[in-house]
C-alpha cells in the first residue's frame, strides 16, 4: 500500500482541526420572526354612521395609535357612511370576510345577540356613558354567557361601549300619556325601541341616520326615538321642540374584527391589537358623553328646547314592553345554553355598584 504524500497528510490534518473547531463552536441563537420584516397589513374597518360623530373621534384615534405604535405595519382603513356596507348588513360582510371589521350595534342585530341585551333593562340605573361601558366591558370579561356570543359568530371583540339615553322629542306635543302615542309618526333605528313604540301604537317609521333630518323637515314625522348621540351628530336640535329625559334604552356598542383574519395576523400586532380594548372602550364613551352634555346643559337650553320627564303610567308601560321582549327570551336563552340568568343580573347588580363608586355623579347626563 502506498503511503501518502507527507504534504498531503498535512493538509489533511489542518483540515481535520479546523472541521473539529467548527463543530464544536457554539451554534448562534436566531429569535423567531413574527412575520415578514417590514411587512404592512391593511384592514378595511366600515362604520355606517358618518365621520361627524363623537366616538369616530375615539376610532381615529385608535387607528392612529396602532399605526404608530406598529411602526406602520398596521393599517386601519376607516370607511364612513356605511360606503361599503349598510348597518343591518355589516355584521354578517364582516363574518363574510367584505371587511375585517365594523362598529355596529346589539340593538341593530337583536336576532344574534339575545343574552347581551339584558343591559336593556337597567336604563335607568346606567345614568352615564362612562358607567355604562364599564359594567358592559366587564361584564364580557367575566361572564362567558356574554363572550360566548361574539365567539359563536367567530367574531373577535377589539372594544365594547355604550352611547348615550334613547330619548323621545318631537315638533308636536309632548307626549306624556299612552292615549298621546296613538298614531302619531315616530321614526327610529333601534329595533328595541321600535318594539316599544309599536306596542303603544304610534306610526312607526323604521330609518337610518342618513334620513333623520330630512324627515324632520319635509314634516314625514313629527317625533323621533333616538340615541341621544344623533340630536347632536346630525342637528336634529335645529327641529325639535320637546325633550323627553326618561332613557328607553342605552345603546350597546361594539367593534369587532373577522376572528380568521385576526388570527392570520402576527402575534406582536395581534398583541397590539388586544391592549388597546380599555382605551378604545373608555374613550369611545367618554368622547360620546362629554359631547351629549354639551348638547343638554348648552344646545337645549339655547335653543329653547323644553325638557319633560316621562309619566309614571308611560314608564311602566316601557317595563312591561322590555320584559316581554328583551327579559322573557333573555331567561330563556341563559337557561338553554346553561347560564344561570340570576347569576348573571347579580353580577350586573355588582359591576353598576362599582361603577357608580369610580365615576360616582360627575359624568351623569341629567343632574
Amino acid at each position: 500500500m502506498k503511503k501518502l504524500p507527507k504534504i498531503l497528510v498535512a493538509v489533511l490534518l489542518v483540515l481535520t482541526l479546523l472541521f473539529s473547531v467548527l463543530a464544536c463552536a457554539e451554534k448562534p441563537t436566531t429569535t423567531p420572526k413574527e412575520g415578514p420584516a417590514g411587512e404592512t397589513y391593511n384592514l378595511v374597518f366600515t362604520v355606517h354612521s358618518g365621520p361627524q360623530t363623537s366616538y369616530a373621534q375615539a376610532l381615529n384615534e385608535w387607528a392612529a395609535d396602532l399605526k404608530e405604535k406598529s411602526n406602520g405595519r398596521l393599517i386601519i382603513d376607516i370607511y364612513y357612511g356605511g360606503t361599503i356596507a349598510a348597518a343591518p348588513d355589516a355584521v354578517e360582510f364582516v363574518q363574510q370576510g367584505g371587511a375585517d371589521i365594523t362598529w355596529n350595534t346589539v340593538s341593530l342585530n337583536a336576532s344574534k345577540f339575545s343574552r347581551i341585551n339584558v343591559l336593556s333593562l337597567y336604563g335607568e340605573q346606567l345614568t352615564s356613558a362612562p358607567l355604562a361601558t364599564y359594567v358592559y366591558k366587564n361584564l364580557y370579561k367575566k361572564s362567558p354567557a356574554i363572550s360566548s356570543e361574539f365567539d359563536a359568530l367567530g367574531l373577535k371583540v377589539l372594544g365594547l361601549h355604550c352611547l348615550t339615553p334613547s330619548l323621545l322629542a318631537g315638533t308636536g306635543k309632548k307626549l306624556e300619556t299612552l292615549a298621546d302615542f296613538k298614531g302619531v309618526s315616530i321614526m327610529s333605528i333601534s329595533k328595541t325601541c321600535i318594539s316599544v313604540l309599536d306596542a303603544f301604537g304610534a306610526a312607526v317609521i323604521g330609518v337610518t341616520p342618513g334620513d333623520l333630518y330630512e324627515n324632520y323637515s319635509k314634516n314625514v314625522v313629527s317625533a323621533s326615538l333616538l340615541d341621544g348621540s344623533l340630536y347632536v351628530s346630525t342637528k336634529l336640535y335645529e327641529h325639535i321642540k320637546y325633550l323627553n329625559t326618561y332613557n328607553y334604552n342605552t345603546a350597546l356598542c361594539f367593534i369587532v374584527m373577522n376572528q380568521k383574519k385576526y388570527n392570520s395576523l402576527p402575534a406582536d400586532l395581534q398583541k397590539l391589537l388586544d391592549s388597546g380594548f380599555d382605551t378604545l372602550s373608555e374613550k369611545s364613551a367618554l368622547y360620546a358623553n362629554d359631547e351629549f352634555k354639551g348638547f343638554i346643559d348648552g344646545t337645549v337650553k339655547d335653543k329653547g328646547i323644553e325638557s319633560y320627564n316621562a309619566s309614571p303610567e308611560v314608564i311602566a308601560a316601557i317595563e312591561a314592553e322590555l320584559d316581554r321582549i328583551i327579559k322573557a327570551p333573555w331567561i330563556e336563552s341563559c337557561k338553554a345554553a346553561g347560564y344561570d340568568p340570576d347569576e348573571i343580573q347579580a353580577l350586573v347588580a355588582k359591576l353598576i355598584e362599582e361603577g357608580r363608586a369610580q365615576y360616582g355623579s360627575e359624568y351623569d347626563w341629567f343632574e
